[in-house]
């Protein structure tokens, strides 16, 4: 579980006074016109957060904060406003044109003092300007403030100078611009912050997602988790493959749901097994709307339904799936077949199939036992088979898997999707021997249900998964299958 990323700046003794630094023209090749100032946002965080001594409270090119959390940028007047387009902003530790605004490797150190990229990759920090105001931020995934056309610098690391300054920069990406940037191409704007961090508790969830081989809703030794599965996280929109991490959220209740996958066929072949919490087995294992919600919470502890959130606000949970494939089944079509008779015919005689099949309550159309005793009579039985009595149904297709186990086709231990049968569990889930047990006590307890029999539907449920496996539908693959997003 990784822990949300607070930094502190510890407090210095600052002037009451420091003018803000004005960047000679000349410095920039081009890219950027007009001018970035920093400022407060009373909406947002209250009076009384810019400190330059002269009782300003909402002050537009404020200079010294009594917060890194309180310092926003804007247009600034529109005489002097950036151009319309699309920027970047980036902290940086004042060193002038030796300053990288562009991210890379080594952030906040003496050789790129960029102190933001750290935290967050400048495509989001990226906003968009129209007629001298910030209309918004370019990545919904921005985990930066936006309000009434200010942005809110915050988070980045703290500052290395030893008089608490920093730099804000902003750097014009749309054409005839482009990323990486010059650094002479961007503005500058300086500001000191005269104390550290509020411990402001930002959440982290982070998300991944286990193979459930035997779709019991326990990740069991031995499971492998699944890489590259889409998670949505909301509000936001936020999509992340697994192991995903969402990082530096606010207080507040968020939900996580896993994607569907858009392969032929494959959302109809994965199931959800398990989601967060510690309420075990679900209800309903369908993939869409299958969801999780957690609280990130500035309280020392905070407690809902199956989620504790700790007060760092860091959070892992859990999905766990499980896809149906082949299983070895053979379907009626194949025992009534010269394949399938020489397949019972293995051991040179058909006696001991026989002998099977009529161990078992079997039934006819008209409810009566069956019990063959020659393959022409099976076969004949199996073609004819018919619902008008869904017990004769489901005796034709408890039969081939009988034999389909018999000739170890399927092993009675491979798990199926039974929804319905008395042997499956709450997910649905059985093996292939429990349901023929049940669908063969089931048989010697009612023969004859035709329609508007009590016992009808149950034993369609028992067809049903008998009938699936034997065309290879409804098996829990041992591995997982593949899946596109």
């Amino acid at each position: 579980m990784a822990a949300a990323a607070v930094f502190t700046l510890a407090c210095a003794d600052y002037p009451t006074e420091v003018t803000n630094r004005s960047t000679p023209t000349a410095r920039f090749a081009g890219g950027v016109s007009g001018a970035s100032f920093t400022s407060t946002n009373v909406a947002e965080d209250g009076t009384g957060h810019c400190r330059n001594g002269s009782g300003l409270t909402d002050a537009v090119n404020c200079n010294i904060y009594d917060g890194k959390q309180y310092v926003w940028i804007e247009g600034g007047p529109i005489a002097a406003s950036l151009g319309d387009g699309t920027y970047f902003f980036a902290v940086l530790v004042p060193g002038g044109q030796n300053n990288d605004v562009n991210d890379g490797s080594g952030s906040g150190t003496a050789t790129n003092k960029n102190l933001s990229d750290d935290i967050d990759a400048y495509t989001l920090r990226s906003f968009t300007i129209s007629g001298g105001v910030i209309t918004g931020m370019v990545d919904a995934a921005s985990t930066h403030d936006f309000v009434d056309g200010r942005i809110r610098l915050y988070l980045y690391l703290d500052t290395t100078n030893p008089g608490g300054e920093y730099d804000v920069a902003v750097c014009k990406i749309s054409a005839p611009n482009s990323y990486p940037v010059n650094p002479r191409d961007c503005k500058y704007d300086n500001f000191k912050v005269r104390t550290g961090d509020i411990l402001v508790q930002y959440g982290t969830l982070t998300v991944d997602k286990f193979y459930d081989a035997n779709a019991n809703g326990i990740q069991d030794a031995g499971e492998v988790l699944i890489a590259g599965w889409d998670m949505t996280l909301n509000p936001g929109a936020w999509t992340l493959p697994t192991p995903a991490s969402f990082t530096l959220l606010d207080p507040g209740t968020y939900s996580v749901t896993e994607g569907v996958p858009t392969g032929p066929g494959e959302a109809a072949a994965w199931f959800i097994t398990y989601k967060g919490g510690s309420s075990g087995l679900l209800a309903d294992n369908l993939l869409a709307g299958s969801i999780i919600r957690l609280s990130v919470a500035t309280a020392a502890q905070l407690t809902i339904p199956n989620i504790s959130v700790v007060a760092a606000g860091s959070e892992s949970r859990l999905f766990g799936n499980v896809c149906l494939a082949g299983g070895g089944g053979h379907t009626l079509g194949f025992w009534s077949n010269k394949n399938g008779q020489a397949t019972m015919n293995d051991g040179g005689t058909l006696a001991p199939e026989l002998a099977l099949l009529s161990a078992r309550n079997l039934r006819n159309e008209n409810g009566t036992n069956f019990d063959p005793a020659t393959y022409t009579q099976f076969r004949n039985w199996l073609l004819a088979g018919n619902a008008t009595n869904m017990a004769y149904m489901l005796s034709v297709q408890l039969s081939a898997m009988e034999l389909n186990v018999e000739a170890t086709f399927v092993s009675s231990g491979a798990v199926i999707y039974a929804p319905g049968t008395t042997s499956a569990n709450s997910l649905g889930f059985a093996t292939v021997g429990a349901v023929m047990a049940e669908a063969n006590t089931e048989l010697g307890l009612h023969g004859l249900t035709l329609d508007g029999s009590a016992f009808r539907s149950y034993q369609e449920a028992l067809k049903n998964a008998l009938d699936n496996a034997n065309n290879n539908l409804n098996f829990v693959s041992s591995v997982p299958c593949g899946f596109t997003f």
